[in-house]
């Protein structure tokens, strides 16, 4: 799973971890070499994660149902 380190708490990060979930941040030396292979595709991830969206007509709308 690609995140933003900003936005993942510790304690999701071990909750995440215990379900088997590896978490990819930003390059680290003591990053797997799997996760940096897939760190630096995350650019290409993100863009084609944005045309099925725009395909598929899937929008996110960030406000609270009343």
């Amino acid at each position: 799973m690609f995140a933003d380190k900003s936005y993942i708490s510790h304690q999701l990060f071990i909750k995440l971890d215990d379900k088997g979930l590896e978490i990819i941040t930003k390059l680290s030396r003591l990053m797997s070499l799997v996760g940096k292979i897939l760190s630096r595709k995350r650019g290409i991830i993100e863009r084609l994660n944005n045309k099925l969206k725009n395909s598929c007509q899937i929008e996110h709308h960030r406000h609270r149902s009343p």
